[in-house]
């Protein structure tokens, strides 16, 4: 339970060669995590840097600086750890369409999914890398590990402003980053100039959330060339890469699986799908996780036969490139006619007013449900105009019978939109429209 700084990579890395299981918590969100499931965890020490801070039940506090004593001439010798299959690291899912599930990964499972990737990327000792995900929570925690497999420098984000962090990874010289759709619009917000705002960069990876050909074909244009789109979740990591190469040839696509991943698209009963079609993508590799902690209902649901299912929807075409469509308990229902928000989704973002967009279905006493939309704006834009734009671009059951104008959409801490509180935004509307 640490901020980002050197004393915190060191600790992970103690951690691991004594073989304990680490469980990255990030400070902001102790309070919110105990609520939602962190007090079913078996948690036995937290690493922090106030010994009396607020602790779950049955967990003893260390302070960060009793882990860093120089004052003893001699050190104990410790040896290290099992390693191997040994479990390194509980994970917990981001817990966006209900409560988070806890699950394990080995140092074998994370050496692999490393290894899946550095060949691709080209990564040498030479890079520099700052995450901009905190290490608080697993996927900034991985690059701790990713750094030190690749022997890179690993550079601490200490910004606390995106123009600081603009220019922290301008004069810090940094060649690859991870981020979320949520920074690269930021950036965006940021760019324009005559040159590229990260010249430097060689590796510029987005990941955790859709972006739009448009956003990917600015962000390549005005923050960097070397943008590479990635799908994947925490339970294998990543799935797939599109390069810049694969953007160019499919400027929708999230690129083809790594070395090592099989994905196919398969329909209910498991049956592979022909090119082209959308059903439930499902993948394996030999460094997925196999089951959640203490729920056998949800493993029994993303594990089967030895195939994880994220409960995404995607197609995947003939060259083997893959296109998501939405998360299967996404899928709408207008008078029986099926379809994805994230069709609506992109024809919002496309309007020049809306700045993000996030579509779910309202229960409708005759049709079923009924698309309605939650936007961000840069001025004012009224509702019946991004209809009719709505209308020009889709069908008609697809045009959303209600847009709601917000501040910002409700995320949670990886970026993601969290759907159950855009449901919660319009209950409140329709009560004090009521």
């Amino acid at each position: 339970l640490l901020p980002d700084s050197v004393e915190h990579v060191a600790a992970v890395w103690a951690l691991t060669h004594l073989g304990a299981v680490i469980f990255p918590l990030n400070v902001r969100v102790l309070r919110d995590a105990q609520a939602r499931g962190l007090g079913d965890l078996p948690l036995k020490f937290a690493v922090v840097t106030d010994a009396h801070a607020a602790m779950p039940a049955g967990t003893k506090a260390i302070a960060l600086a009793t882990l860093f004593d120089n004052s003893r001439a001699e050190r104990p010798s410790t040896p290290a750890g099992p390693g191997g299959a040994a479990p390194l690291a509980c994970v917990q899912s981001s817990g966006t369409t209900g409560a988070p599930k806890s699950f394990l990964l080995s140092h074998d499972q994370l050496a692999g999914s490393y290894q899946s990737n550095l060949d691709l990327l080209h990564w040498t000792p030479a890079d520099r890398m700052m995450p901009l995900v905190r290490f608080g929570f697993f996927a900034g925690c991985r690059h701790i590990f990713a750094a030190l497999a690749m022997g890179a420098t690993l550079v601490i984000n200490r910004a606390r402003s995106m123009a600081g962090l603009i220019r922290q990874i301008q004069q810090r010289r940094i060649t690859t980053t991870v981020l979320t759709p949520l920074h690269l619009r930021n950036f965006l917000q940021h760019a324009g100039g005559d040159a590229p705002l990260f010249p430097l960069i060689r590796s510029l990876r987005v990941a955790t959330g859709a972006i739009t050909p448009q956003e990917r074909a600015t962000a390549r244009e005005q923050i960097t060339p070397n943008l590479i789109v990635v799908y994947g979740c925490n339970e294998l990591s990543w799935v797939s890469i599109a390069t810049p190469e694969d953007q160019d040839a499919f400027p929708d696509s999230v690129g083809r699986p790594l070395q090592g991943v099989t994905v196919q698209v398969v329909d209910d009963a498991g049956q592979p799908l022909p090119p082209g079609e959308v059903g439930l993508i499902r993948f394996k590799a030999d460094w997925a996780a196999t089951g959640y902690l203490n729920d056998p209902e949800a493993t029994a649901r993303a594990f089967r036969d030895g195939w994880l299912y994220p409960m995404d929807l995607a197609a995947m075409n003939a060259a083997g490139y893959i296109f998501l469509k939405g998360r299967a308990d996404d899928l709408m229902s207008v008078d029986g006619i099926k379809f994805y928000p994230i069709e609506v989704e992109n024809v919002l973002k496309a309007h020049p007013g809306v700045t993000d967009a996030a579509v779910i279905g309202w229960p409708h006493p005759r049709h079923g449900e009924l698309p309605v939309a939650a936007v961000t704006t840069d001025g004012d834009v009224e509702d019946e105009k991004l209809r009719a734009f709505c209308k020009k671009n889709l069908a008609s059951y697809k045009v959303p019978r209600r847009i709601l104008v917000v501040p910002k959409l409700p995320r949670n801490a990886m970026g993601k939109v969290v759907k159950a509180e855009i449901k919660q935004l319009f209950e409140t509307e329709s009560a004090s429209r009521s």
